[in-house]
């Protein structure tokens, strides 16, 4: 072997080398990239006497959350995703009629959004303790999300145990 050859066998192994390296880099930012730009939603009950008092969905993420899908339990029984339909129906069953925000799937929900779901603004115990009941004992609610590069599948869930 002459000393071309040796630099040249030399020369190839640093070029895959580099490759190796720069192929590890790429992925690494690729993967940091995607976790810099993660959402992170939970649901969350709050009570505010005189104030603002219901279910409401928070983004502590990142990134935005893109809504893939939703599903309102009741007493253990499914009652489908959030609609216009679903939410009248929860409303009529309470003594006072609260406000209800739908989120639809494909909608997105910025970093640092905090949107009420089911909510009265003027909380009082004993004209609202129906739904603060429904709320802490008998819903369960799920909603399903994405980031914006997609197929991550996460979910928020109210109570914190799976439905």
């Amino acid at each position: 072997m002459d000393a071309s050859t040796v630099t040249a066998v030399a020369a190839t192994a640093i070029a895959s080398a580099s490759f190796a390296v720069s192929i590890t880099e790429a992925r690494a930012t690729r993967r940091h990239n995607r976790h810099s730009v993660r959402p992170a939603l939970e649901l969350r009950i709050r009570r505010n006497n005189g104030g603002n008092t219901g279910l409401r969905v928070c983004n502590f993420g990142l990134g935005p959350a893109v809504v893939t899908g939703t599903s309102v339990t009741l007493d253990g029984v499914h009652l489908g995703p959030w609609t216009r339909p679903v939410a009248t129906a929860l409303r009529a069953s309470l003594a006072e009629w609260p406000h209800a925000t739908i989120v639809r799937p494909a909608a997105l929900l910025p970093a640092g959004t905090e949107r009420p779901l089911l909510y009265v603004d003027d909380y009082d115990a004993a004209r609202h303790g129906d739904l603060w009941e429904m709320l802490e004992h008998r819903l369960a609610f799920e909603i399903s999300y994405e980031s914006l590069y997609g197929g991550e599948n996460f979910r928020a869930v109210h109570p914190g145990a799976p439905m």
